[in-house]
């Protein structure tokens, strides 16, 4: 397994992720927007409805994990969830934007019919997503072929982001009902995100060899991931990286359009920070294997940020110096989603060192139940913050508000980013003690401090 992949299974896996990345990207980026300025529903009242959502993937995620490292089926134990739920993910996310057209009722009511589809929508992602990146660990077990296999999944992950963060604006602006486009653009993306994890399906093949676990019951399987030190860590890094990237995606459309008033060039700004952020993904899958992954992630950070916090600062936007500091905003952006994707398979054999089971699909359904936190928390704290400051639907903004937008473009992420600078400074895998963990497997040996040094690993 530790043979370099194939290059037509990269691009399958990779072109995998295209259906997940157009439905977190779209809802990140538009459901609050749409939901607040075209709908008209309180943003206080939607930031909250989407944060409880998240109270059923709390369980629904780690559970799937669990499950999903049991499945034994002819087509593998990951496999089989990319044909059964691919349909539903699709109906479920057209339904989100197709409610407020389809049903006539009273805010509350669309907000509460939107919240119940937007509750299957993030099962049917999860049922999908958790055994998608759990095959990431089991397709090879080298540390830097990860890094590019994780490389390869952004590749595809980056360019439907920027699809799904310019087009549906253009599928919106051809009608002159909002709503009615909205509609039709989660129709359209409905579509496309149906056939995507069918490339995963039919281009990657399972390692035959992986036993299937049966050993701990769900909640033991908790217990031991929660006990994984080193996962702990790279997940704080995780939770907290994702929340600020959605705050900063949740905020942009309301700083361009109130606070610079560039309304009219937000698709060309999104598009610049998406190109340059997957023009880079080899620039930085080649920078991990020289500086470590710890201090690719530092740099990628500090070069998502500090152009943030500049145009956080600025009263008028002129095109030229937006674009460019957009663009250094997209070079660190792009190390964000490599670095995280590419550390957790390496907790993940750390656990099967301790365990003896690769019990891959627990971890990544804690992965994806803080992925879908963030992008929660990040909905969560912006509609709050901008209804404490006065904020009103497509008006001119008070001062207050205002000055939230900025903290919350620049400063509050900026916070957030250290936060997790220095969860992960704390993180001790690095290359050569992966090879440790990797010998100590081939032995087929468990655990002992011996084996890997009690300080590499605390």
């Amino acid at each position: 397994m530790s043979a370099k992949l194939p290059l037509k299974v990269k691009m399958a896996y990779g072109a995998g992720d295209i259906g997940f990345s157009a439905a977190y990207t779209i809802i990140s980026v538009f459901l609050l927007f749409y939901l607040s300025d075209v709908v008209k529903i309180n943003p206080g009242w939607v930031g909250s409805a989407l944060l409880v959502a998240k109270l059923w993937d709390a369980f629904i995620d780690p559970f799937i994990g669990n499950v999903s490292d049991k499945v034994d089926t002819k087509w593998g134990r990951r496999r089989p969830f990319f044909l059964y739920f691919a349909i539903p993910f699709g109906i479920s996310f057209f339904l989100i934007w197709g409610i407020p057209l389809l049903v006539k009722t009273s805010m509350l009511v669309t907000l509460l019919l939107i919240i119940i589809v937007y509750i299957f929508h993030i099962t049917f992602y999860s049922l999908m997503a958790v055994p998608y990146s759990s095959l990431s660990a089991e397709l090879t077990d080298d540390y830097d072929e990860r890094t590019g296999l994780a490389a390869w999944r952004m590749v595809f992950s980056i360019i439907a982001g920027l699809a799904a963060a310019v087009v549906p604006k253009m599928i919106v602006n051809l009608f002159s009902d909002q709503i009615e486009g909205y509609t039709v653009m989660g129709a359209v993306f409905g579509i496309v995100i149906i056939f995507s994890p069918l490339f995963v399906f039919f281009g990657c093949k399972e390692n035959n060899t992986v036993k299937r676990e049966r050993t701990f019951s769900f909640i033991e399987s908790v217990k031991l991931t929660l006990s994984n030190k080193p996962f702990i860590l790279a997940m704080t890094m995780c939770l907290l990286t994702w929340l600020a990237i959605e705050i900063v995606s949740m905020v942009l459309l309301f700083y361009m359009k109130y606070v610079l008033d560039m309304e009219a060039y937000s698709e060309i700004i999104l598009g610049i920070i998406f190109i340059v952020a997957a023009v880079f993904l080899p620039f930085w899958a080649w920078f991990a294997k020289q500086v470590g992954k710890k201090g690719a992630y530092f740099v990628g950070m500090i070069v998502f940020i500090l152009p943030l916090l500049i145009i956080s600062f600025l009263s008028h936007g002129t095109p030229i110096a937006i674009y460019i500091l957009s663009a250094f905003a997209g070079i660190g952006l792009s190390a964000a989603h490599v670095i995280p994707y590419s550390i957790i398979p390496d907790c993940v054999e750390y656990d099967e060192l301790k365990t003896g089971e690769k019990r891959a699909g627990a971890y990544f359904g804690m992965e994806s139940f803080l992925r879908q936190l963030s992008s929660s928390l990040g909905a969560f704290i912006t509609g709050q913050v901008l209804e404490w400051s006065g904020y009103v639907a497509d008006m001119p903004q008070p001062r207050s508000a205002i000055i939230a937008l900025r903290a919350l473009l620049g400063v509050v992420p900026g916070l957030i980013i250290v936060a997790a600078i220095i969860a992960l400074s704390f993180y001790r895998i690095g290359k050569r003690e992966h090879e440790i963990i990797k010998k100590a497997l081939a032995r087929g040996k468990r655990y002992r401090s011996s084996d890997v040094g009690s300080t590499a690993f605390s």
